[in-house]
């Protein structure tokens, strides 16, 4: 059943224009952006240039590129709702719970691939556009790169979970992409603003622990001395946001 219910799914993501459109987008940013970097800083005098490193090439491919996957990740879900035919997916498998899973792992397996070559044809773009010595002495695989080539695919398949699993409870692609893209900007950080608790809660917010695992930042809170232990924040935030939004599938009217 699982394996039928996954080929149903799979025929279903790829038989529509969106995730083409998006897919397309997605390279289309990551490689774009990077084009323009390059440009740039070629146009400069060799003495002006400034080194552009792989880590800023992967931080917009982190902040601009891995949200349009959010985005899909989350239309996955609630495009069924806005057409109906939600009712016709749970009349062929009435396990739900079964049905939503595959949705999750299948697009977290789709983003994962498409994050890895996003950040192989973003940093050899910049290596085949760099001119002169800059071009010559830009190294794809740094450290970096390395560490990026495996954080940042687990990443975007917790993205997937986190994403899908405001879907299912909102059931409407504009608010569920709304709080997704809010979190995602920054917004949770803003509670170390709060006076007294503010400093302390914010390590357990999900975006912010999130961006500090991602872009491998400093952890100077008292709970946890790696970022790791990030990691394991946002981990818990999307198995949350994603069994509660099963449990209310499972509960609810189709």
């Amino acid at each position: 059943m699982i394996l039928n219910t996954f080929r149903s799914e799979l025929t279903k993501l790829f038989s529509t224009r969106s995730v083409w459109w998006t897919t397309a987008v997605f390279f289309v940013l990551a490689i774009g952006w990077t084009l323009i970097m390059t440009l740039t800083t070629n146009s400069q005098p060799a003495d002006m240039q400034i080194p552009l490193p792989p880590s800023t090439l992967l931080t917009v491919v982190y902040t601009l590129a891995m949200p349009v996957l959010l985005i899909q990740a989350v239309m996955i879900i609630t495009t069924e709702y806005r057409f109906g035919v939600q009712t016709n997916t749970y009349m062929a498998n009435h396990n739900r719970a079964m049905v939503a899973l595959v949705k999750a792992v299948m697009y977290s397996i789709i983003a994962a691939i498409l994050v890895v070559l996003g950040i192989l044809s973003t940093l050899v773009m910049a290596k085949m556009t760099l001119g002169g010595e800059m071009g010559e002495n830009f190294e794809i695989f740094d450290d970096f790169t390395k560490r990026a080539l495996w954080v940042f695919p687990l990443g975007m398949a917790m993205l997937v979970f986190f994403g899908q699993g405001l879907g299912l409870i909102m059931r409407q692609t504009t608010g569920a992409v709304a709080i997704s893209l809010i979190f995602h900007l920054g917004l949770d950080s803003m509670v170390q603003m709060i006076p007294k608790i503010g400093e302390d809660i914010v390590y357990f917010m999900p975006f912010s622990a999130l961006n500090t695992w991602i872009m491998d930042g400093p952890v100077d809170n008292a709970l946890w001395d790696s970022n790791t232990g990030s990691a394991l924040v946002f981990a818990a935030w999307a198995a949350v946001a994603w069994i509660v939004g099963v449990v209310m599938l499972v509960k609810r009217d189709a």
